[in-house]
């Protein structure tokens, strides 16, 4: 979180989530849990980090007219997996790029590797609140460029839920956000 105004976070979509109705184990895999851009992207950042979880800040420097640094904000960080565990989740985060979900965003010569995800939701809409299914397609991911790492996440919202996924609505930005950062960098 960074305390901004109006700032949202994710949620359990149950109550309270147990073993024995089978609800703890779809929410360890991810199910009936509603997280926001900014907690998703922690997963790649810990990951790229090897397994340090540095909380994400707007500013880094108050600086003056001539871009001399006046003041560094600091952040904060901290281990939150061992440096083994981050080692091979980037490993299988890579794989879904390389052979998985996510080959849309694959590139030669390139380290990209992330996570797809499609999300169900109902909303309540109208005056009369009426039940909405909606579906959205998701990639949190990141690259090595120029010899440092980059993540982001790519969230398309309302996709067909029937033929569209992850993989191939919301991992094929990220990888074009990639040819253009790479021409920047150039």
């Amino acid at each position: 979180m960074l305390n901004l105004d109006s700032e949202k976070e994710g949620r359990f979509e149950v109550k309270n989530p147990s073993y024995s109705d089978g609800s703890l184990g779809l929410a360890a895999i991810g199910q009936n849990v509603r997280i926001t851009p900014l907690e998703a992207i922690s997963i790649p950042n810990t990951v790229i980090n090897d397994g340090v979880y540095v909380k994400p800040y707007i500013v880094d420097s108050y600086v003056d007219d001539k871009n001399n640094v006046i003041e560094q904000v600091n952040t904060t960080s901290y281990s939150v997996i061992e440096k083994s565990t981050a080692e091979e989740m980037k490993k299988q985060m890579i794989n879904v790029v390389d052979m998985g979900t996510a080959k849309s965003a694959y590139m030669n010569n390139q380290e990209v590797g992330g996570k797809t995800g499609s999300t169900q939701r109902v909303e309540l809409t109208g005056s009369s609140k009426t039940a909405q299914e909606h579906s959205d397609g998701w990639f949190s991911g990141f690259f090595k460029a120029n010899g440092r790492y980059y993540s982001m996440v790519v969230f398309v919202e309302d996709i067909n839920k029937d033929s569209e996924s992850g993989g191939n609505t919301a991992a094929p930005i990220f990888k074009n956000i990639i040819l253009k950062v790479q021409q920047y960098l150039k």
